[in-house]
């Protein structure tokens, strides 16, 4: 069909027009999908990273403190902070609850922390609450073994040593140091498992990605 200027007239074919519209759809969808999967792609490495870096720095921390390079970091404040708390909590409960309220409160906290995130099947979570545990068991040796010398800076002072009035009254003050390395074995134990857990946990997201 001609125009009344002479020029070819091609009616729309509007079945065409569908076709090629679908396609161009097809091909824009197909192009969404692949960024998302890029965006995703490297979300899931930037948060490996991120995961990988937090958890060699707190693994560094504990190697620090184990080859005596550091005789105290970060979480040791947290902890202290809960040490004081749980004599507080304890304090009505006797004198001997009371001395050791300090030491079972510095436990108890990361074991909730690794209970709630067991629940939460959050492996990198249990390895944290793990690697707070170990911290908290190294103290505590650190403390123990410290019982007959009482030569660590304390904040009340030297007659207020919490471990060297629960082996006195237990009549076994000569056992500090044995005790002392319990708490370091447990302390060990603890951040291996740390170490399980955080490996675990970034393995599972690399395969399932």
């Amino acid at each position: 069909m001609k125009s009344t200027h002479g020029h070819d007239f091609r009616p729309v074919n509007f079945l065409e027009k569908t076709q090629v519209d679908g396609l161009t759809d097809g091909f824009e969808s197909k192009l969404d999908i692949e960024k998302q999967k890029n965006i995703s792609r490297q979300t899931f490495w930037t948060l490996t990273c991120l995961k990988v870096i937090f958890a060699t720095l707190l693994l560094g921390g504990s190697f620090r403190l184990y080859i005596g390079e550091a005789e105290w970091i970060f979480m040791n404040n947290v902890n202290l902070i809960f040490h004081e708390a749980g004599h507080v909590l304890f304090m009505f409960f006797g004198s001997f609850l009371y001395a050791l309220g300090g030491t079972l409160a510095e436990i108890l906290i990361p074991s909730v922390i690794i209970v709630y995130f067991l629940m939460k099947q959050n492996h990198y979570g249990v390895g944290f609450g793990l690697w707070w545990l170990s911290i908290a068991f190294w103290s505590i040796s650190i403390y123990v073994g410290d019982a007959r010398e009482r030569v660590l800076p304390l904040l009340g002072g030297g007659e207020g040593h919490d471990w060297a009035y629960l082996l006195g009254r237990l009549n076994i003050m000569e056992y500090d140091i044995f005790l002392a390395n319990i708490f370091l074995l447990f302390s060990v134990v603890a951040v291996s498992f740390a170490v399980l857990y955080f490996y675990n946990d970034i393995l599972r997201n690399y395969r399932s990605r």
